[in-house]
């Protein structure tokens, strides 16, 4: 057997023991494999600002509550402050055995389509926490309807949520990362990004376009 198709033959092995983990890991073959190998997420987040947006439910709850389980300090934004101060009460509680104190984590409300609250968001994060380290950009909205039927209004709607936002509230970060020369930035998208899905043409092509930011 020559050296293509040795090369081959791996590869088609490496295909095929990525479908079928892929039925019982909760991640992607190499986020499960850093998972594993890539040390203690302590370690990475101890004592990191950690930024996150659509923080009030979901995923950006589940993100700050894990980070803040590992010893990151917090920023919680959403429009919803009251769920903001319960997210944040689950991190206390998360954090504890670090001695997280309320301090930690700042609940700072905001709407990523009032574009013109971004810098002062930015400046009052700097204020208190004294840095950003990494932003995760989870803030986003859905959308169920034929494409065809769909208001021009809804897809703007969408796309100042899902893209806009976090382009502009990301442009006013770097700065403060580049003269730091330490920072990133974790964007959420989707499977129908990839896969497509019926009725929800405005938000596939939204997820698809921050996918892209986000690469």
């Amino acid at each position: 057997m020559d050296i293509l198709s040795i090369l081959a033959t791996l590869i088609i092995i490496y295909l095929l023991l990525c479908i079928i983990l892929s039925f019982f890991l909760d991640a992607d073959l190499s986020t499960s494999w850093y998972d594993k190998l890539g040390g203690s997420l302590s370690k990475h987040l101890e004592g990191q600002v950690i930024w996150v947006t659509g923080a009030s439910s979901g995923i950006g709850a589940a993100v700050a509550v894990e980070a803040a389980r590992h010893g990151a300090r917090l920023v919680l934004s959403a429009r919803r402050k009251m769920e903001l101060e319960k997210i944040k009460t689950s991190c206390l509680d998360a954090g504890r055995y670090r001695d997280m104190k309320s301090a930690d984590v700042l609940v700072l409300s905001l709407d990523m389509t009032s574009m013109g609250d971004h810098e002062g968001a930015v400046k009052t994060v700097l204020k208190r926490m004294g840095k950003i380290s990494a932003v995760v950009h989870c803030a986003g909205r859905s959308q169920r309807g034929r494409w065809e039927k769909t208001e021009l209004a809804v897809d703007k709607e969408l796309f100042h949520v899902n893209v806009f936002g976090a382009v502009n509230l990301s442009r006013l970060v770097v700065p403060h990362m580049v003269d730091r020369n330490s920072g990133s930035f974790g964007v959420v998208t989707c499977v129908e990004a990839v896969l497509g899905s019926p009725f929800s043409g405005a938000y596939v092509a939204s997820k698809q376009v921050r996918s892209c930011i986000s690469k």
